[in-house]
């Protein structure tokens, strides 16, 4: 069997235990060493409540320390997380908990057990964490992911990206999703990334963070980039940013354009689905500014023609539990919710969404 994230964790902790892990707006700062000893202690406070192994606990929590010490926490007792949106109400909170089962719910300070009279128990040991989804109806979608496949996914942006270890990340986008678990939460895990979180949007404190912490990466998303765009902002606040990713949703080549005049930075469009991770990435930028397409498709990742102009992604990053979809190497595959091709430079261009029943996919990024 092959190393899993916790392997490469504890690798990057032994050897940097005092390397810079995670560092909060106000300044507080966690270490390696720190998270490490903070999730062994959460650990143990989870056993002693009768937490078990290979049951779902819903983490109810916003970006920061905490949030990555209870994922952390997870993956040492084979809990199978369930990260939620942060903007989740208590009764969408609990409406998730008892639809999924759940061993739990943790705030950050309180484990909320007993919610279920009979929580479900994986059979298998290597799924580490449910995606949910709105999915092609508009309906709650559960997806359950393998250590292996998260690891798959971020292994595939820190190669098409050029994430680096010695990076920080700029992290404003929900930890909780898709977007977020690829771009921020396992490049920390699997080579020790760094992490300068905000929950704000407003464009002040997003520039005073990044200047503060000489952030070198920025995932965010259109609504961000164009508040910041309109703002006051100084060029130089992101002086030290390399690279500008904007997911989520569409990207207008107008905002690409107005973000590049403005601070002089490429957004490098990036599409993906919960169901699949990353497909498809802007390498140069350039396609984002006139909007001929959301890239190429990411390496380890390919794209297969479907029915009715829709296509199918397939990787080792795409969900395979409960999923009987296989390409012909093998491969998981998804199919997506939108109308695309690949034009004659290999890239992917979207012509729209499909729509069921009334109600349209939501589960692309973009």
């Amino acid at each position: 069997m092959g190393k899993g994230s916790l392997d490469y964790w504890n690798e990057s902790v032994d050897a940097s235990p005092d390397a810079l892990a995670i560092i909060s707006p106000d300044g507080v700062s966690a270490s390696r060493e720190y998270l490490q000893r903070q999730s062994d202690q959460l650990c143990q406070r989870w056993i002693s409540e009768g937490l078990k192994p290979r049951g779902l606990l819903a983490l109810n929590l916003p970006n920061g320390i905490e949030w990555f010490t209870a994922y952390l926490a997870c993956l040492k007792l084979g809990v199978v997380a369930v990260p939620l949106d942060p903007g989740c109400g208590a009764s969408e909170v609990m409406n998730v908990a008892v639809d999924l089962r759940v061993e739990g719910v943790w705030d950050g300070s309180c484990l909320r057990s007993e919610i279920c009279e009979t929580p479900y128990f994986f059979r298998r040991k290597d799924i580490a964490v449910v995606k949910l989804t709105s999915g092609s109806t508009g309906r709650a979608k559960k997806l359950f992911f393998a250590d292996s496949e998260m690891m798959e996914d971020a292994r595939n942006l820190i190669n098409c990206m050029g994430i680096r270890s010695e990076d920080t990340n700029l992290g404003v986008i929900p930890w909780a999703h898709s977007y977020g678990l690829g771009n921020i939460v396992y490049p920390l895990l699997l080579q020790g990334t760094c992490i300068a979180w905000t929950n704000t949007v407003f464009p002040s404190e997003i520039a005073k963070v990044c200047r503060k912490n000489q952030c070198t990466l920025f995932p965010s998303v259109p609504t961000v980039l164009r508040a910041l765009a309109n703002s006051d902002c100084e060029r130089s606040d992101f002086e030290s940013v390399r690279l500008v990713i904007s997911a989520g949703a569409r990207l207008e080549p107008d905002l690409a354009c107005s973000f590049k005049s403005r601070f002089g930075k490429f957004v490098h469009n990036f599409y993906g689905s919960t169901e699949t991770g990353g497909i498809c990435f802007d390498q140069s930028g350039k396609a984002s500014l006139s909007g001929v397409s959301v890239g190429e498709p990411i390496q380890g990742v390919s794209i297969i023609e479907g029915r009715g102009k829709r296509f199918y992604v397939a990787s080792k990053a795409v969900y395979s539990y409960g999923n009987r979809k296989r390409s012909p190497d093998g491969c998981p595959m998804a199919l997506m919710g939108d109308f695309g091709r690949l034009n004659s430079a290999g890239q992917l261009v979207l012509d729209g969404r499909a729509k069921y029943r009334g109600t349209q996919n939501k589960s692309s990024w973009n």
